[in-house]
């Protein structure tokens, strides 16, 4: 906040430096799960972003998803909806519905549905996020596995089994990878359910 002061002294309170010092702090807000807040500096931040670069900047698209995430985690669904759609429709345009960036807006979109249980919704976003990730040198590991254990959630609530198996296993194969102690955990969670599945205890 004392930046952010400097910041606004300094430009004035519409500059673009100013989005990107709102966001900054929104992010931080939101790790901390103070979501209200941030959903409160992502929203000038997109306003700043929106009258300085214009309604088609790529950095406008971020803004509102982070903004959409921000929704969606309070479970406001229909303003997150709203917000995630129009990240994607300016993704689209700036850098083309193929790269990583807008994979990951979708795989947003997606788990915003899986939420809500509409997991009709969900899997083809799903769907597509992982062909583009498996397609895009770029996309980080992380986004791939997240949309492998996306769509296998999905599948396993619907009790496609056979459907949710070999995603889930080819999501154990990149976590048992990596040293995270966080992967590790999520790796022997993805173990159980799967011996679980064998015994037809899910």
């Amino acid at each position: 906040h004392q930046a952010l002061g400097v910041y606004e002294d300094y430009y004035g309170c519409e500059h673009d430096d100013i989005a990107t010092v709102l966001t900054q702090l929104a992010v931080c807000q939101s790790e901390l799960e103070r979501y209200p807040e941030a959903e409160e500096l992502f929203s000038r931040a997109a306003g700043i972003t929106e009258n300085s670069l214009g309604g088609d900047s790529p950095a406008l698209s971020d803004t509102f998803f982070n903004l959409a995430n921000c929704y969606s985690f309070q479970r406001k669904f229909e303003q997150a909806l709203s917000f995630y759609r129009r990240s994607l429709e300016i993704a689209e345009q700036a850098v083309g519905a193929d790269d990583s960036s807008y994979a990951s807006k979708l795989t947003g979109l997606a788990y915003c549905y899986q939420l809500q249980e509409r997991f009709a919704d969900a899997k083809p976003l799903y769907k597509r996020a992982l062909e583009i990730c498996q397609s895009d040198p770029l996309c980080a590991e992380e986004e791939l596995t997240d949309n492998l254990i996306g769509l296998a959630n999905c599948h396993l609530e619907t009790g496609e089994y056979a459907a949710a198996r070999p995603l889930y296993e080819q999501a154990l194969q990149y976590k048992q990878n990596k040293f995270d102690p966080k992967d590790q955990e999520l790796a022997s969670r993805i173990e159980v359910l799967l011996e679980r599945m064998d015994h037809s205890v899910v």
